[in-house]
């Protein structure tokens, strides 16, 4: 019990680290894969498009993500790799948030429609 304990203990951590400035991701980032680290930090976000859906009961932590997100874009940590995946009919979702259709158009990837 003591492990899940120390686990819920980094979670609230990387939370508040995440939660205390714009620069959130990149200062997670250099706690957890500082630049002279060798092995870089890769962060995934899969079904990215969730955050914009109704279930959302706090709209103010989604909207932190996507601040957190942008700020990122403007200012990537060199061992840090974030990737978001998200379905391309809420793609014009981004658009309703400032820089954020900016941030995916620069680094926008289509994979192409996979076929059985």
């Amino acid at each position: 019990m003591a492990a899940d304990a120390g686990t819920n203990d980094a979670s609230d951590q990387f939370y508040e680290i995440l939660c205390s400035d714009e620069s959130g991701i990149w200062l997670a980032a250099e706690t957890l894969a500082p630049r002279g680290a060798p092995k870089p930090l890769l962060i995934l976000v899969d079904q990215f498009e969730e955050v914009f859906g109704s279930q959302i009961s706090a709209q103010s932590e989604s909207k932190l993500l996507l601040e957190l997100i942008v700020a990122f874009w403007a200012k990537p940590h060199p061992n840090l790799f974030l990737v978001v995946t998200m379905r391309t009919d809420f793609l014009e979702q981004c658009a309703n948030f400032p820089k954020l259709a900016d941030a995916i158009n620069a680094t926008l990837f289509m994979a192409p429609v996979l076929r059985g």
